[in-house]
């Protein structure tokens, strides 16, 4: 209001911001709309992978599933889960070694060639 010189055309400078603030509303949520449409179909295929692979850990006996959500989700040490779950050291890459296994027998090497997943 400081800057306006004359009183009387407050409603016709109102109205212009409105107006530009709606142009740029609308801008910015095409693009915000283009963008979800790309990523929800990106999601769609990568929470299908997803639910494979976590689906497939849940079968895992709980000592091989334990090391691998906390060495692969979790991003622990082998000696931070040695320590949480009070095992050895080996015995957690033991537990390791066999889930990937595991895991490999249960969701089949095509499954993960020229893919980025944990194992």
């Amino acid at each position: 209001m400081k800057h306006l010189k004359n009183e009387k055309y407050f409603i016709t400078w109102i109205t212009k911001i409105l107006i530009h603030s709606a142009y740029d509303f609308q801008k910015n949520r095409q693009k915000e709309m283009a963008s979800e449409n790309e990523t929800v179909s990106l999601f769609t295929d990568q929470n299908a992978e997803k639910l494979d692979l976590l689906e497939a850990i849940e079968e895992l006996p709980l000592p091989y599933k334990e090391s691998i959500i906390l060495f692969y989700y979790y991003d622990m040490s082998l000696q931070e889960i040695a320590l949480i779950l009070k095992i050895l050291i080996n015995t957690v890459k033991t537990h390791l070694n066999r889930g990937r296994k595991q895991l490999l027998k249960l969701l089949g090497r095509s499954y993960f060639d020229g893919q980025k997943h944990i194992l």
